[in-house]
C-alpha cells in the first residue's frame, strides 16, 4: 500500500446512504497481492477486468455501451 495502485472490481463497493458514501472491506493482503501497477498502467481492456474481478471473486463485468455504438 502506498508503493502502487490497487486493482479492485467494480461489484465491490458497497454503498452506505448514510454517509453517503462507497465501502469496500477487502483485506489487505489481498489488494497487495492481487492485480495493481507501480510505474506503468496495464492496458484496461476486457481481459484486465475479467482478471480483476476473477481474481476478487466477483462477477465477469459488462462494459458494453450497446448495438451499434
Amino acid at each position: 500500500m502506498g508503493k502502487g495502485s490497487c486493482a479492485a472490481s467494480f461489484s465491490l463497493p458497497k454503498f452506505d446512504p448514510a454517509h453517503h458514501l462507497h465501502i469496500v472491506t477487502i483485506d489487505r493482503r489481498m489488494l497487495e497481492s492481487g492485480p495493481g501497477w507501480a510505474n506503468n498502467a496495464p492496458v484496461f481492456d476486457r481481459l484486465y477486468a475479467d482478471r480483476v474481478a476473477g481474481y476478487h471473486g466477483a462477477a465477469h463485468e459488462d462494459f458494453t455501451l450497446g448495438e451499434g455504438v
